[in-house]
């Protein structure tokens, strides 16, 4: 942990020996760490305390996840599957899985307002459409906005969620795709 004022490091928590993926919850009390080897921790940010993530085991290991907004669900994708795993935090349980048609899911965001989540995905059998859109309160896929013969591997969005940024590591290129605002 680094104090960001100071740029001096904290503590170190140590844990598993391949950690992946560091995604905070919104309210910034935990910090879920997912590791290569499958066994994903969370760290109490008050306590600098970790433990065993149970209610992610099973789910995801070496790919990444988003919390929604409100922290009230977690979007989970696992590095070569085509699934995204929608898991409700309070419970741990699956509540939703959302095929993205075939590609290998690389990273996973939600747009500010919640109500859409960005998937990427390297090449798979849906070679030309590396970003898929997800409308999380139907837990469909409303559309791919962007195709392209390439591979998509990291993901933000801006926060007014009108365009997502994606990491084409084929073209050594940023793809700047506007993701279309979907009506209710």
């Amino acid at each position: 942990m680094i104090d960001t004022a100071t740029n001096t490091v904290i503590t170190t928590i140590r844990g598993n020996p391949f950690p992946s993926t560091v995604t905070s919850t919104p309210n910034g009390d935990f910090v879920y760490v997912l590791d290569d080897d499958g066994s994903p921790q969370v760290v109490d940010t008050a306590t600098h305390k970790a433990r065993l993530a149970e209610e992610l085991e099973g789910v995801v290991s070496n790919g990444r996840i988003a919390f929604s907004p409100d922290g009230l669900h977690l979007y989970a994708v696992s590095e070569g599957s085509d699934l995204v795993q929608v898991l409700e935090v309070a419970t741990g349980r699956i509540v939703a899985v959302v095929d993205v048609f075939g590609g290998h899911s690389t990273d996973v965001a939600i747009s500010r307002d919640g109500r859409q989540v960005c998937v990427t995905q390297r090449p798979g059998k849906a070679l030309r459409r590396p970003l898929w859109v997800i409308e999380t309160t139907t837990h469909k896929v409303i559309g791919s906005s962007a195709e392209w013969s390439g591979t998509a591997n990291g993901l933000a969005i801006t926060p007014d969620g009108s365009t997502a940024y994606v990491a084409d590591r084929d073209s050594r290129a940023v793809r700047v795709i506007p993701v279309q605002p979907q009506t209710a």
